[in-house]
């Protein structure tokens, strides 16, 4: 596998690759983006970090691959918002019906925080947190 950090035409595309994925994200501003890919180029999933506020970001990600994380990978996707920008926290927002990004927002070390009701029009929303104390990979 192979990391790619992006910048400029690359981290549109990326976005956009994870934009497609995610039905409730039209686009995203302000962003850097981490991708995935297999040795022979093929995109396996990508990290959108966006919304940055000081001490907190916000992280998108999609995969088409379930193995596309590595622990080398880990360790990179964390390391930017919390050693790189020296975030506090890592915030995640998804359906509250998408049983399977919450499980593996959890299983990453994520902790719900709560939840906003009809945040995605027709769902709730719940929102994770993981606080630089909390987090395994770095």
């Amino acid at each position: 596998m192979k990391l790619i950090f992006s910048t400029g035409e690359a981290n549109k595309a990326i976005a956009k690759w994870v934009s497609d994925r995610i039905p409730h994200v039209s686009e995203f501003s302000n962003m850097m983006t981490i991708g995935v890919q297999s040795e022979n180029g093929q995109p396996l999933g990508a990290v959108v970090y966006h919304e940055y506020r000081d001490n907190d970001i916000q992280m998108s990600c999609a995969a088409d691959d379930k193995h596309w994380l590595s622990k080398k990978a880990l360790e990179a996707i964390f390391r930017y918002p919390f050693s790189q920008l020296g975030c506090i926290r890592v915030t995640a927002l998804t359906p509250s019906k998408n049983v399977h990004t919450r499980q593996f927002l959890e299983r990453v070390g994520f902790t719900q925080e709560g939840i906003m009701r009809k945040g995605f029009c027709d769902d709730d929303c719940v929102v994770y947190g993981m606080l630089r104390d909390e987090c395994k990979w770095i």
